[in-house]
């Protein structure tokens, strides 16, 4: 309906959605469970259960929808990541949704069965451990409730050094990810002849082709077809000085590209004027625009200035740790011959410039006299001087001219011929213009590399009308990281409204949203213990646990109201309810954790993008149990009591 297809993304948000699909059939079916052990019959159990948590299952799922719909309407990187994978999860949570209050009640009507004694059902030892851990868990709320500031307060404690942490978590916009084939470019000195350069280009040939993860290599170099084919696509290689190699990595390997790219760095030895740089080519499959991870931009009115800048910042960004292959968008001109024609001497032998300039082009490149055609192909037939004709700066000053007399010139008589450097290729942006400092990334994380950058940076002193900008992923990267932070801020306001309506309180929400912050310690300590960074993907993980860690604290908070009201005292209601829910909220976040797991833990190409985001929703899922366990009972008796306060001075009053 939605025009998607089955790709990376949807076929993620399926693997994804697994565990929250099967939340609320759990829930319907614990609760189904429940009641016929407490004696009812199956279609009694079965309608009574169901209607019982309906309303918890339906803002739970609602809450979990809410947080993904925003992602569709993300503008950027984000919202191209995220936008099918947000429409394959809401899709599915509400065929769940529908399953659950519909079938999964019918089916359990029909083969549901009673305990046949309730003497050898206790003595099972799966129900026999889960007493006894049910029991343990009593106590642990009976001493949070007797000892609520000594439990706050320690709860509040792992919250501030988990914040504390947050910095020594790595940030990059997207992570690496291995596309199974390197290119890298080759730039030697302006002048360089075309067999210096293929020199080099054979000897980095030889070095990709001692790595053993080389499965194909090939070079090319000057202005072949495929070298203006990349240049057309913005990667070089359309100069003599210029060349490309690509290597196609084998599948079964045991090193990542970027481990072959440190060896292959290594190996190469130091060549005089040469550039060599491996692009990156990921960030602009992915829709980077070819941009560089690192981009320095350079702003201000001359040229010579901007190339003098650029280059002191070259040598003070080459030594942060972690910088690869530094270059920048200025060049240095080509050698060329400049012909400059005398029009006096020309106009007076009836030579215009035109004429001039097509017979020296026609000595120097030729001229397609006729075509050779040879069993059904056809060549040009070029006539030009001899290569020993136009050799040297003096041979083509003799080249011969000639004029509508019909006398034959020289062209030096009519011309003098000086050596020069060709135009710079001049980038302007917002009508400015710009001289870009770029380079690659590898052993830190991008965000680690950009403020050491940024220090070193801030050390030169910038002519008036000069400035500096940073563009590349680090910029994509803020961008991203602020349209995320918004969207969680509108995903957390709108499951708080959903809360607030299903409790027809402000306050019943506000203990549930508790879990919040609590969970993203989670998130800061498994992407720290995994070596993982803070990413477009992990955020991403962090924003859908916005939507899945609540649903557990509904259903807690949900079952203590109704307990509640049926007339048991708050203490008792609270840990009633939760010795009884806590099967369900265990199985909820537990097929939620199991179902991520092998997202977090497969190989392959996109296990770099998809594996950060599994991982933050189980890192969250994991701390978040444990705390709408002991937090949520323990905010909700606080709640109350500030509830009951203020009821008692309004009547005062």
């Amino acid at each position: 309906i939605a025009g998607y297809t089955f790709n990376i993304m949807t076929i993620g948000g399926f693997a994804l959605g697994v565990g929250m699909l099967l939340s609320n059939a759990i829930i319907v079916i614990e609760n189904i469970f429940r009641h016929l052990e407490e004696g009812k019959t199956r279609e009694n159990a079965a309608s009574f259960g169901t209607t019982e948590v309906g309303k918890a299952i339906f803002a739970s799922t609602l809450t979990t929808i809410c947080v993904f719909l925003p992602l569709i309407y993300t503008r950027g990187m984000a919202g191209q990541i995220s936008r099918g994978l947000a429409l394959t999860v809401t899709f599915s949570l509400l065929a769940s949704l529908l399953v659950a209050f519909t079938i999964v009640p019918m089916i359990a009507s029909k083969i549901f069965v009673q305990r046949k004694r309730k003497e050898e059902y206790e003595a099972q030892f799966g129900e026999r451990f889960f007493k006894r851990f049910n029991a343990g868990y009593k106590n642990i709320l009976e001493y949070t409730l007797k000892h609520r500031k000594r439990v706050g307060f320690g709860a509040l404690a792992v919250f501030i050094v988990s914040m504390c942490l947050f910095p020594f978590v790595g940030k990059e916009f997207i992570p690496k990810m291995d596309s199974g084939m390197l290119i890298q470019k080759v730039k030697m000195p302006v002048g360089t002849s075309l067999e210096e350069t293929n020199r080099i280009i054979e000897k980095l040939e030889d070095i990709f082709l001692e790595q053993p993860e080389a499965k194909i290599v090939a070079a090319f170099g000057g202005e072949s077809e495929m070298a203006q084919m990349s240049m057309a696509f913005g990667e070089g290689g359309g100069g003599v000085n210029e060349g490309q190699v690509m290597v196609k990595l084998d599948e079964d390997r045991k090193r990542g590209a970027e481990e072959i790219k440190d060896a292959i760095r290594a190996k190469i030895p130091e060549i005089e004027g040469a550039e060599i740089e491996f692009p990156e080519m990921m960030g602009s499959m992915m829709g980077g625009g070819g941009e560089a991870p690192i981009e320095i931009k350079l702003f201000g009115p001359d040229l010579e200035t901007l190339d003098q800048i650029s280059l002191e910042i070259m040598e003070k960004i080459k030594d942060v740790p972690g910088v690869k292959d530094i270059d920048r968008t200025i060049g240095e001109g080509k050698p060329e011959l400049q012909i400059k024609i005398d029009r006096s001497i020309a106009s007076r032998v009836g030579l215009p410039a035109a004429q001039v300039a097509a017979q020296v082009e026609a000595s120097m490149k030729g001229k397609v006299a006729t075509r050779f055609k040879e069993k059904g192909e056809e060549f040009d037939t070029r006539v030009m001087l001899r290569d020993i004709d136009r050799k040297s700066r003096s041979d083509i000053g003799n080249i011969a001219i000639s004029t509508p007399l019909g006398i034959n010139m020289p062209l030096k008589s009519i011309a003098k011929i000086e050596e020069a450097r060709g135009p710079v290729k001049l980038l302007r942006e917002n009508r400015k213009r710009k001289v870009s400092v770029n380079a690659n990334f590898s052993g830190r994380d991008l965000g680690s590399i950009m403020a050491d950058i940024q220090k070193e940076v801030s050390k030169i002193g910038l002519p008036e009308g000069y400035f500096i900008e940073y563009g590349g992923e680090a910029k994509q990267m803020q961008e991203t990281f602020v349209s995320l932070g918004i969207v969680l801020l509108l995903a957390i306001l709108i499951v708080y409204m959903i809360m607030a309506a299903t409790f027809e309180s402000l306050i019943h929400p506000l203990v549930v949203m508790f879990t919040l912050p609590f969970a993203m310690v989670g998130v800061i300590l498994i992407l720290l213990i995994t070596g993982k960074t803070l990413s477009l993907t992990s955020l991403l993980g962090a924003l859908i646990l916005v939507g899945v860690i609540v649903n557990a604290g509904i259903v807690l908070v949900d079952y203590i109201n109704r307990l509640r009201e049926q007339g048991l005292p708050r203490d008792e209601a609270i840990i009633q309810g939760g010795a009884t829910k806590l099967r369900t909220v265990i199985l909820i976040n537990l097929t939620m954790i199991l179902g991520l797991i092998p997202m977090a833990v497969r190989g392959g190409r996109m296990a770099a993008m998809m594996a950060p985001m599994a991982l933050s929703v189980i890192g969250g899922l994991v701390v978040g149990t444990v705390l709408t366990l002991v937090i949520v009972p323990l905010v909700y008796s606080i709640f109350d009591d500030l509830a009951q306060k203020t009821k008692r001075k309004t009547k005062l009053k």
